[in-house]
């Protein structure tokens, strides 16, 4: 039973009974730190940074995290001066490529990046003017302060001490986001249920969704009596929210991640490998812009070889991010697979099986070679039958798919004949061009063909060619 304030002035309760399941999700709101005179000061958070009217002259921010990287982004290209205090670093969480080149975009747009700083206390002065004291003993001045050193669960005042759990605190879930004691254990039948950032997990608008949408779809089949598909990337768990969650940080570089950071999955407890590439090594990169800088790395599962996390740090890297977070989440082998023509066999057994880390077998040994990836033998299979048009009848038909070499002579060969219609004609051995019937005569182009059709012609009239 839920109990609830309604009505014009919250004068009456209402409660609410539900049969199948109560799901909380009211999200976070801005920590303040317990700093003296902070909260007097009234600084800004995320919010009020976000729905500013006026840009201060002086900007300082407290914390190095997303909204800090991203608010002193963004006030220092609209002519504020903006001083970082970052205890520790700017975007620590992530790689540490990213924080470096990020810390390096903000020194040259101008703003005072001071690593390690932490304030001690904070007064606002009748004109509006705050000073902050650090713990070394140094004042700043600014005309507004943004605090952003992280969230808080809005669960202070929703009734949690009734069953057994402590006002204030993140809500923690099981993999289907039931809500579980200190303990680890459901409450009662696990009818509680936690989704967005009240559990803790990913604290993105995006994934709060995706959790959403899997809270609601393991209540219905709970409440039917269906099973529940709790496995790995199941219906009913939000698997991506610790394996695969994509996020975009809109500092100048951008920062696109999806997945681990090779902290994270040495922590985990995964065998690594780290691959870098400088992204100004990257053909396109020089086409986007003059001297791109950018930063590429993938983290690398060694015991499954796939891929499980992918951060990039560049210019507009946010069009990577959606091909990363397909390899991610599709486990994308970072080696060939085999492409023997039969099914996986398991070594132990005999059951048919389409698990990549089992190896494929094959007992035929005539005209085979050997599979690189599993040294079984493969044979090549037939080349596949496809429908295609015959270039100079243009009826359908079936024939086998050209190898590469077959398929790059004919592109050489399709390159004499400019088009089907014309396919009668020569142009490098004909001394000028046929008009051919029930088709719109082109002017070809001054230099590139020496010859030239008259839109007045009639058909099956001969033009002489005009001399280049």
């Amino acid at each position: 039973m839920v109990s609830a304030p309604t009505g014009p002035g919250h004068g009456t309760t209402t409660s609410l009974t539900a049969r199948h399941a109560v799901v909380v999700a009211i999200g976070s709101s801005a920590l303040l730190p317990d700093v003296t005179g902070l909260r007097e000061a009234a600084p800004w958070t995320s919010r009020e940074a976000a729905a500013a009217s006026e840009v201060p002259g002086r900007l300082a921010v407290i914390g190095g995290g997303v909204v800090a990287s991203e608010m002193a982004t963004a006030f220092a290209n609209l002519g504020s001066v903006v001083t970082v205090l970052a205890r520790d670093g700017v975007l620590p969480l992530a790689e540490p490529f990213v924080g470096e080149r990020v810390t390096k975009s903000l020194l040259e747009f101008g703003v005072a990046v001071r690593d390690g700083a932490e304030a001690a206390t904070v007064n606002r002065n009748g004109d509006g003017t705050v000073h902050i004291t650090l713990t070394d003993g140094e004042q700043v001045e600014a005309d507004e302060l943004l605090v952003t050193i992280g969230r808080t669960p809005n669960t202070q005042d929703i009734g949690l001490d009734r069953i057994g759990l402590k006002p204030g605190a993140w809500l923690a879930v099981d993999d289907t986001l039931r809500v579980v004691g200190e303990d680890g254990a459901l409450l009662g039948d696990g009818w509680l249920y936690a989704a967005g950032d009240v559990n803790r997990r990913v604290l993105l608008t995006h994934q709060g969704k995706y959790q959403a949408r899997a809270v609601g779809d393991v209540i219905v089949a709970r409440a039917k009596g269906e099973a529940i598909d709790d496995g790995r990337w199941g219906r009913h768990v939000a698997t991506a929210d610790e394996h695969a969650g994509p996020q975009v940080i809109f500092t100048d570089p951008e920062v696109a991640s999806v997945g681990q950071t090779a902290a994270a999955a040495e922590a985990a407890g995964l065998r690594i490998r780290v691959v870098d590439h400088d992204l100004a090594a990257v053909a396109r990169s020089a086409l986007h812009a003059k001297g791109y800088q950018g930063h590429a790395r993938m983290v690398v599962d060694e015991d499954r070889q796939v891929i499980v996390g992918f951060t990039l740090v560049g210019p507009d890297v946010a069009e990577l991010l959606h091909a990363a977070t397909i390899a991610v989440v599709g486990e994308i082998p970072t080696t060939a697979r085999c492409r023997c023509p039969t099914w996986a066999v398991p070594e132990t057994g005999s059951a048919i099986t389409s698990s990549p880390t089992w190896r494929f077998t094959d007992t035929s040994s005539a005209n085979a070679d050997l599979c690189r990836t599993c040294s079984c033998s493969t044979i090549r299979p037939k080349p596949f039958p496809v429908r295609s048009r015959h270039p100079r009848s243009g009826h359908i038909q079936r024939r086998p798919r050209r190898t590469p070499a077959v398929r790059t002579h004919a592109r050489r060969r399709r390159r004499t004949y400019p088009s089907i219609a014309d396919h009668r004609l020569r142009p490098r051995q004909s001394v000028g061009v046929m008009v051919p019937k029930r088709r719109t005569p082109q002017l070809a182009k001054r230099g590139s063909d020496p010859c030239r059709v008259d839109r007045r012609a009639e058909p099956s009239t001969v033009i002489p060619a005009r001399p280049p």
